[in-house]
């Protein structure tokens, strides 16, 4: 946000300003501007596309909200822009000191996000007025139900409100950023400043947007990650789709120079083995879960194949056959399960892993199958 005047509410450059919180609505005074607009407050009267005059300027949060400084008993101009649903038209208005936030009206604009408000009167305004003149009122049945619609329609407009705050931040320069990271990523992640070279606002920008677009820690996406990251090092020297790949000389061993005396025989290119991974949980394996203990807040990481030994699959009852239920009386002598461990079997893959888990709360287990 940029002000003229003192942002912290004291007298400022002009004398008498304060810090105020705005709210802007369409002219149905029930729904609110979307996110990401840019508003310039004016002198009303004064022209407003001369800096000189510029009183206050920010932008909009979900719900319309607006924090500007601003006098009381004067009345302003709010100029919006920098966005295709910013209103083609100005608002004039006049804030006082008692209420926060002050509501504004953009008289000829109509919001593309709706509220709950909005969304039943909407619905309202569809229904036949000879039929529902006395449901229509709020607390009536019509008017009731058209709420209840409107409520989970208005949770959706309002996560993609949250989507344009969080792209604001590309329009932020200077201390602007640092604050926007401070409200939506948290006071740990700071702005580099190593002996006296401090990070552009450019590169805090990208590290914020990165941080902002992290994905959740998903069973889906745990696997994605797991998956793509044996696909990354297949191949690669000690993984197992590299075995074979090394060349020797007549005797068997490189030459003293470290190199091959003859050249490898040609061979068709190796197979890129990559082993099978399943991430599961208590809600999505409560039979594992529970025979293997595994505490709410755990997952568990599956890599490679876990497969029953032929004496598990033979096994057989005490009298030689399976029982009327098509089960075994006597458990195989070799049925034991192997062990969930909390070391992942490449270092790298646990710093990815604990890159998404330990931020949402959630601690990762291996289970290690063949190839493991």
């Amino acid at each position: 946000m940029s002000f003229v005047p003192d942002i912290y509410g004291g007298e400022g450059v002009y004398g008498g300003y304060f810090q105020k919180s705005l709210q802007f609505y369409d002219e149905t005074g029930l729904n609110p501007l979307p996110a990401g607009i840019f508003v310039q407050l004016f002198p009303a009267g004064q022209p407003y596309n001369a800096p000189s005059t510029l009183i206050s300027s920010g932008w909009t949060e979900p719900l319309g909200m607006c924090s500007a400084a601003v006098g009381p008993d004067t009345q302003y101009t709010a100029v919006f822009g920098s966005s295709f649903q910013a209103p083609s038209v100005t608002a004039t208005f006049e804030p006082d000191g008692v209420v926060n936030p002050f509501p504004v009206t953009v008289a000829g604009y109509r919001s593309p996000s709706f509220s709950q408000g909005g969304y039943t009167q909407q619905e309202m305004s569809t229904l036949v007025n000879l039929w529902y003149t006395q449901g229509k009122v709020p607390g009536a049945i019509a008017n009731s139900i058209g709420q209840g619609f409107g409520a989970g329609l208005a949770l959706l407009d309002l996560q993609v409100q949250q989507t344009l705050a969080m792209q604001r931040l590309q329009y932020c320069v200077g201390p602007n950023v640092d604050s926007w990271s401070l409200d939506f990523v948290g006071p740990m992640f700071v702005r580099y400043n190593e002996g006296g070279v401090v990070e552009s606002d450019a590169n805090f920008i990208s590290r914020n947007m990165v941080m902002v677009q992290r994905p959740k820690c998903s069973i889906a996406y745990i696997t994605l990650v797991v998956q793509t990251f044996y696909n990354s090092i297949a191949g690669e020297p000690g993984s197992i789709a590299a075995e074979g790949q090394l060349a020797t000389d007549v005797a068997g061993a490189l030459d003293v120079a470290g190199g091959l005396n003859i050249n490898p025989p040609v061979s068709p290119p190796p197979t890129i083995v990559v082993p099978p991974v399943y991430v599961w949980d208590g809600m999505t394996q409560p039979g594992l879960a529970q025979s293997y203990g595994l505490q709410p807040g755990q997952f568990v990481i599956q890599i490679g194949s876990i497969a029953a030994s032929m004496k598990q699959v033979l096994a057989l009852n005490v009298a030689g056959g399976l029982n009327i239920s098509g089960a075994f009386n006597v458990v195989p002598a070799d049925s034991v399960l192997p062990k969930l461990t909390t070391g992942a079997p490449d270092i790298r893959l646990a710093l990815l892993i604990n890159l998404i888990s330990k931020g949402s709360g959630f601690q990762p287990l291996y289970l290690l199958g063949s190839p493991y």
